[in-house]
């Protein structure tokens, strides 16, 4: 890895973690776990077109938010300050 990409990908990492600390994952995740109780009795067949995609993004969001706790704890060590 050159100089160049090095920086470029660092200047990323920070945007992203930027750009994530400001989404709210948790509250996003609790949504997806109550559609997920729910979806089946309101709504079989949506909830049985939608589950999947469902599940993976409730693992992307569960990533993020993982991405997110350590990318706050960074911050609160005013790295990025």
């Amino acid at each position: 890895m050159d100089k160049k990409d090095y920086i470029d990908t660092q200047t990323k990492i920070i945007t992203m973690s930027q750009i994530v600390s400001e989404l709210p994952l948790q509250k996003f995740i609790s949504a997806i776990d109550q559609a997920d109780t729910l979806g089946p009795l309101i709504d079989p067949t949506l909830w049985i077109q939608g589950q999947n995609q469902m599940k993976k993004v409730k693992k992307l969001a569960q990533a993020l938010f993982e991405f997110q706790l350590v990318s706050k704890e960074i911050i609160d060590k005013s790295f990025m300050r």
